[in-house]
């Protein structure tokens, strides 16, 4: 029964929190920073030419390279930080009673720490960067708006050369 419960709240691939679950404590969050009158951060992560890993080195290998990001994620962020695949190659940080400045400082570091970690397939070293895009919470702000802020500084970093982070304009 736990482990029924626990697959219908993770992604089986890489054991981060599924989008149902995610979407479960953005909703707690957004009640709890009403009530607390708190600011919380959101980023939307997104590794750079995903496709490419896929058609170069199999489906396999980009597997193995989500998975590796989902650790390395992990192993950089706080235990009251929620992470989860958001679809695909997009991963989702819910960050709480965090401002954009600490959501910023915690995106370059996993900016960093990925792109210099050398990802292997079969002994072959593959070099990937994610590019991050961040939005903060602001009082009287929608969940749905909150997401829309994320994924468009996320497309303006794939815009402007990927591998960066941007944070959205209030």
């Amino acid at each position: 029964l736990a482990y029924a419960r626990s697959l219908a709240k993770t992604d089986e691939l890489t054991g981060l929190l599924n989008r149902r679950e995610i979407n479960s404590l953005m909703d707690y969050e957004m009640i709890r920073a009403a009530r607390n009158q708190h600011e919380f951060s959101i980023i939307m992560a997104d590794i750079d030419f995903f496709k490419v890993i896929n058609d170069t080195y199999g489906h396999l290998a980009g597997d193995q390279v989500l998975k590796d990001i989902a650790r390395l994620i992990r192993e950089h962020t706080r235990e009251q930080d929620f992470v989860a695949r958001w679809g695909g190659e997009e991963i989702l940080l819910l960050l709480p009673e965090t401002s954009a400045g600490e959501a910023t400082e915690l995106a370059g570091r996993l900016r960093q720490v990925i792109a210099d970690h050398p990802f292997k397939d079969s002994g072959q070293c593959i070099h990937l960067t994610m590019t991050f895009g961040i939005a903060c919470h602001v009082p009287g702000m929608t969940l749905n708006e909150l997401m829309k802020k994320a994924y468009q500084a996320s497309y303006m970093g794939k815009e402007s050369g990927r591998n960066q982070v941007v944070i959205a304009s209030a």
